[in-house]
């Protein structure tokens, strides 16, 4: 039997498991005890290890070999256009493109790139790089390394979020079915990342990100909603969030966290056509836990106008097909 990574992706009091073996999919998605993870933090180290070993068992994950998304607290990431130098010389380079982000902390980052396009001159050589750039900050990979390892798994890779949303551009450009004539048409795209602590909106064309934005409203806003119109404790009313007890996603005070995130991503994307007047700019996926919230869907789209789009289209076809595909869609962004 050939084996993959494990795909983990931990936010909040969530997290999805991934995994690919002989082409078929494994993603599953649980809630984690309370309290185990604050402000991107581990606490109680043992209780999250023996979960996490917990989870991989009950859905029958193969391997010890894992890759992590990192949360956004702890990385950075840029495109960058560099002149065609060796991958030595690019490794040196790169902690001085981050610079202005890490200062005197540049020793604290490991530091990684992909290639997105290289621009060769009229013999054919290359000139000109343009590359996804990550650095990661050193103390984080050490702990998900020591919560994995009491887990009984093997930390392999570490990843910004936007390096595994360009993994699934990246097989979807490759696949039967790409997007066609993105840059001669100037056409882009959005993927609206909805999360526990903040939704991400990235703007992408063909598989380059070119803009992304965080907005510091998410599901945790509208936990907290339902937690004051329900008088109950904010971990329960993630769960009637989650599950949509008694009609939760309905109350008056969750379309007020609705509107608030639909008027920001509404600024976004309407900076982003100013700054690019003759852009095509119409297609939107949604991601992450708040993907299926009907009604905060209907909100943003209320606001942008754009044609709607499911994540899992941006997936390979054996991932489409789970319903939590779009949930965990950057999970399984480690392991394509």
């Amino acid at each position: 039997m050939a084996k993959s990574l494990i795909g983990i992706e931990i936010l909040g009091n969530d997290v999805c498991f991934t995994q690919i073996i002989d082409g078929k999919p494994n993603i599953a998605y649980e809630r984690l005890p309370e309290n185990l993870i604050v402000d991107n933090k581990f606490r109680g180290v043992e209780t999250l290890s023996t979960t996490l070993a917990e989870i991989k068992k009950k859905y029958r994950f193969v391997g010890k070999d894992c890759a992590v998304v990192l949360p956004e607290s702890s990385t950075f990431f840029r495109t960058v256009n560099m002149p065609a130098i060796s991958a030595e010389q690019m490794k040196l380079n790169l902690r001085y493109e981050f610079r202005d982000y890490v200062g005197s902390e540049a020793a604290e980052y490991n530091y990684d790139y992909a290639v997105q396009k290289t621009e060769v001159n009229d013999a054919g050589r290359p000139i000109t790089l343009t590359i996804a750039a990550g650095a990661g900050r050193k103390s984080t990979m050490d702990e998900y390394d020591e919560v994995l390892k009491r887990a009984g798994m093997r930390l392999k890779a570490a990843l910004p979020r936007e390096m595994t949303l360009i993994n699934i551009l990246n097989a979807k450009q490759k696949s039967g079915t790409p997007f066609i004539k993105d840059e001669k048409e100037n056409r882009f795209r959005a993927l609206i990342d909805i999360c526990v602590d903040h939704t991400r909106i990235y703007i992408f064309q063909g598989n380059e990100i070119v803009a992304n934005k965080m907005i510091e409203i998410g599901l945790s806003n509208v936990d907290r909603a339902i937690a004051a119109a329900l008088n109950v404790d904010q971990y329960l009313a993630a769960l009637y969030r989650d599950t949509n007890y008694e009609n939760v996603l309905d109350l008056k005070n969750c379309h007020d966290v609705y509107a608030a995130i639909g008027l920001e991503i509404m600024k976004v994307t309407n900076f982003f056509s100013y700054e690019n007047n003759e852009s095509v700019f119409e297609d939107v996926y949604f991601s992450g836990a708040g993907a299926s919230i009907a009604p905060l869907i209907d909100e943003i789209l209320s606001g942008v106008r754009f044609e709607k789009h499911d994540a899992r289209e941006l997936l390979p076809e054996s991932c489409a097909s789970d319903p939590l595909a779009a949930r965990c869609a950057l999970a399984i962004g480690l392991i394509i």
